[in-house]
């Protein structure tokens, strides 16, 4: 491509500013392209798979008791400030003892 470039009268500096400008466009495209991805993604996230949505389906389908579904909704809409890490690890170890199934 140099060789036709300076074939036609052009110079080596044509030659970088040409390439120069092909390097920028690809980079605007390039965040474009990723502008577009990351949004769609997101609002298709946000829909597809939240997690107040997927405990309303478990219980609709029965997988979780109603005291359960208000105990992890309460969870859900909890500031993270007034429970610990602990206290997360607490209710698990809880719901995993034997005995403290979904019904079953």
């Amino acid at each position: 491509m140099m060789f036709l470039m300076l074939l036609r009268g052009g110079d080596f500096f044509d030659l970088i500013e040409g390439g120069i400008a092909i390097l920028v466009l690809a980079g605007l495209l390039a965040v474009a392209a990723w502008g577009v991805t990351r949004l769609l993604l997101s609002r298709w996230g946000e829909r597809a798979g939240s997690a107040e949505e997927i405990l309303r389906e478990r219980f609709a389908r029965g997988e979780i008791s109603a005291e359960e579904y208000v105990k992890s909704y309460e969870v859900l809409h909890e500031t993270p400030s007034r429970r610990s890490y602990e206290d997360y690890v607490r209710d698990l170890m809880d719901r995993l003892r034997p005995g403290r199934g979904t019904g079953s």
